[in-house]
């Protein structure tokens, strides 16, 4: 089973069994803080690209294991 790894502050990626990749970001306002929601990205060609905000964490990631079922 693949596990979430820290990456950096406010982002994990993941790497599944299928070779796709993907992380969740902290989305921070225009003031630099965190308001709560979290972006998801898809590595797709070796460039990330964003699909949704999700809220919380937990519900991010989620999202992201039942797309790969």
């Amino acid at each position: 089973m693949a596990k979430w790894k820290r990456t950096s502050w406010g982002e994990q990626q993941i790497r599944l069994e299928n070779g796709k990749r993907y992380k969740v970001k902290k989305q921070l306002n225009e003031y630099d803080e965190h308001d709560g929601s979290w972006q998801v990205w898809e590595c797709v060609n070796n460039e990330w690209e964003w699909i949704d905000n999700f809220s919380p964490m937990w519900f991010a990631k989620e999202n992201v294991m039942e797309w790969n079922k």
